[in-house]
């Protein structure tokens, strides 16, 4: 995060330069101004130099509120100090009592916002934070749809902020703001062959069975990552050889299980609000970690590869579950059910591995034809 620096001209006024939004060839400032009230320090973002904000404005402006505090006018009625990580705080503390399931939304804030950004206030969060919170969790290995997710959190909790009057102000993640959330990641295209599928759990066997089993689990049930760190004891329906998931927007879907799956799972259940996938220090997974990497590259499934829908990571093991199934004929609506898709748009990236099987049912009316 770009530090705020004063402008020594101008009492009370900062600035914070861009990485990458430059203003007369130079790199763009987003101004602040800071003033007491109450004896509580009150943050203002005001605005970036190329929108037309200068310092001798900030300045004024400053002044201005000065002047409105001396005459006794009220120029904050609600906490415009309110901070991100309160904000995030606040929104997940009312989704929990709406009985929204917010695990992963949660994970976003210990991992990232808190440590990151979660005590910047909301004045002053702006697009130059926000880029460089995302650079970092880039760098920190976070996928494409774990990044969108993560920004889908600040951007929900911001608006939850704004709607129940806890703070007046323009989501930065919003076309008015100026920052839209993070694209989507590429589609995975890679999947497994079977050999390559048994090559990987045995790598894994030799060094975590815990990852050993997330990824049996995966590639019997399409099951994802997220879904895998938040399955609790109680999740889990031996006798319907059911299991739970907390699924995508934290929608409790049911996921039927092969008698290998819910061994793996088995063999790790505790109690019943116990999670049943733990790390070595027995602390909830969040992202997935050394084990699985480690044994990609054993594998060398990803050597020469860089592009990332053509490389082997965890979501793999959930388009080889549906690769496979669509390669063995299974019905396109029938997949949909399985991964649990919201349309069945979602599910056709899958109808180009049918073809040959399709093939073979059209064949029956050519033989029609030649024994006819």
């Amino acid at each position: 995060m770009n530090a705020l620096k004063s402008e020594k001209k101008f009492e009370g006024v900062f600035y914070r330069e861009s990485k990458k939004r430059e203003h007369n060839g130079r790199p763009d400032r987003s101004y602040t101004i800071c003033y007491n009230q109450n004896g509580k320090k009150i943050w203002v973002s005001l605005g970036w130099a190329s929108l037309g904000v200068t310092p001798e404005a900030a300045y004024i402006a400053r002044l201005d509120f000065l002047r409105k505090i001396k005459l006794g006018q009220s120029l904050v009625k609600i906490d415009n100090n309110i901070t991100l990580g309160e904000a995030v705080e606040r929104y997940v503390k009312w989704a929990k009592a709406e009985g929204r399931y917010v695990r992963s939304r949660e994970s976003c804030y210990r991992t990232w916002i808190a440590p990151n950004c979660g005590d910047v206030p909301l004045n002053i969060l702006d697009q130059a934070i926000l880029s460089d919170l995302k650079q970092k969790a880039q760098a920190g290995g976070l996928s494409p749809e774990s990044l969108r997710h993560l920004f889908a959190t600040i951007q929900v909790s911001i608006n939850h902020a704004i709607r129940h009057k806890l703070w007046q102000g323009t989501n930065p993640l919003s076309p008015a703001g100026g920052m839209s959330l993070p694209p989507k990641g590429e589609q995975c295209e890679r999947f497994l062959s079977p050999e390559e599928a048994r090559q990987l759990l045995s790598e894994l066997k030799k060094t975590s069975q815990v990852w050993h089993d997330m990824a049996l689990v995966s590639l019997h049930t399409g099951v994802r990552a997220s879904e895998l760190f938040e399955i609790r004891g109680r999740d889990i329906n031996e006798s319907a050889n059911l299991v739970i998931v907390n699924g995508k927007n934290q929608k409790r879907e049911p996921v039927t299980l092969t008698p290998e799956s819910l061994a793996a799972l088995l063999h790790h259940r505790r109690g019943p609000n116990d999670l049943v996938f733990l790390s070595p220090n027995n602390k909830q997974l969040t992202r997935t970690a050394g084990p699985f990497t480690r044994a990609v590259e054993t594998c060398g499934f990803n050597n020469g590869i860089t592009s990332k829908q053509h490389k082997v990571w965890f979501h793999t093991l959930r388009h080889t579950f549906a690769s496979w199934l669509a390669q063995d004929g299974v019905d396109i609506y029938a997949i949909k059910n399985l991964m649990r898709h919201a349309s069945i748009e979602m599910t056709m990236r899958y109808a180009h591995l049918i073809p040959e099987r399709q093939k073979e049912h059209l064949a029956v009316i050519r033989r029609k034809f030649e024994t006819g």
